[in-house]
């Protein structure tokens, strides 16, 4: 069968573009796995399917450094192969965010073949709840988007998002059945015609002195952010702890107040139990007063009754006298005046 497409990997070194190639091979024709420091892929590497038509070619990364102008030539060769192409940019997420090398990479093969106004764009190695959220919130996955796209003449891209498959993850010359890359690559992605006359050699330091620039910026930017964040964290802590001594303070006032009041009112009550002690006394002593007056009235009243009574006894006694003298002067003749 004739060879009619190109199906061609962009991407910088760890993403899993390799992988990902052998992944649509069904076998493992190109390096990966984990090099240290520099990528695997450090030229151009081509691996044709005769049953599908389909050449398939993986590229090696601008972000490394020692391999960059080597890599930069090796995509250009790539891309002024000419003819019809299926141009796929792979990048990762960090902490949810394109990274600006990524976005650097796609500026500069685009800038270099300015016919790719349609590609596909593979969001590899997601975590579980990032690609969730990915999948769930077309909003995010947008906003992904645009982050890649802002500063391209292109169409919308066609977005496959890949969550991290542990059964890859660092193995050598890796593969495994991904039919959702394969429906991607030959059903969702549109193929596009690159004329070798249109296509300029990538200019990897341009770009990437443009991303250095941008990476500085938005570290500068997160900086700034995290400074003013860790301010009004400190304002808050502060006014939080201003708040806290203020509530202190008026809830010690109004303990003080509370335990005023009830001194206050223990005193009240103090006085007037004083107060009904004195009534209590004071009416106990007229009481007594009362029954002494009423005793020595009675005293001075038996008293009377006795005087009159020995007045009266008296009385008597000397009328009896008197009569019995009497009798008796009768008797004796004598008459007692």
């Amino acid at each position: 069968m004739a060879i009619s497409k190109k199906v061609v990997f962009i991407g910088n070194p760890g993403v899993g573009k390799s992988t990902l190639l052998n992944c649509l091979l069904g076998r493992s024709a190109f390096k990966s796995g984990v090099n240290i420091a520099t990528g695997i892929s450090y030229q151009l590497q081509t691996e044709t399917d005769e049953v599908r038509g389909v050449t398939f070619c993986d590229t090696p990364g601008l972000k490394d450094v020692a391999m960059r102008n080597k890599a930069a030539i090796e995509i250009t060769e790539a891309l002024k192969q000419g003819g019809e192409f299926l141009v796929t940019f792979t990048i990762t997420l960090e902490a949810g965010r394109v990274k600006p090398e990524d976005i650097s990479t796609i500026e500069a093969v685009v800038k270099a073949a300015p016919e790719i106004r349609d590609f596909g764009l593979v969001i590899n190695k997601l975590s579980k709840n990032l690609y969730n959220r990915l999948s769930s919130n077309a909003s995010q996955k947008e906003s992904v988007i645009k982050e890649v796209t802002k500063s391209l003449t292109c169409n919308q891209p066609s977005v496959l998002l890949l969550q991290n498959n542990d059964n890859l993850e660092g193995e050598e010359n890796a593969h495994t059945n991904l039919p959702s890359l394969s429906d991607f690559v030959f059903r969702t992605m549109k193929s596009i015609v690159i004329h070798t006359n249109n296509v300029q050699d990538v200019n990897a330091g341009q770009q990437y002195n443009v991303a250095y620039q941008r990476e500085m910026a938005a570290k500068m930017k997160a900086e700034k952010q995290e400074t003013e964040r860790l301010r009004k964290e400190r304002e808050e802590e502060a006014r939080r702890q201003a708040r806290q001594r203020q509530e202190a303070e008026d809830r010690r006032r109004r303990q003080e107040a509370e335990r005023q009041q009830r001194e206050w009112e223990y005193e009240q009550q103090r006085r007037r139990e004083r107060e009904r002690e004195q009534e209590r006394l004071q009416r106990e002593r007229e009481a007594r007063q009362a029954a002494e007056q009423r005793r020595r009235q009675e005293e001075i009243e038996r008293e009377k009754v006795k005087q009159q009574q020995e007045e009266e006894r008296r009385q008597c006694q000397l009328t009896y006298q008197r009569q019995q003298a009497a009798a008796r002067a009768r008797d004796d003749g004598c008459i007692i005046l």
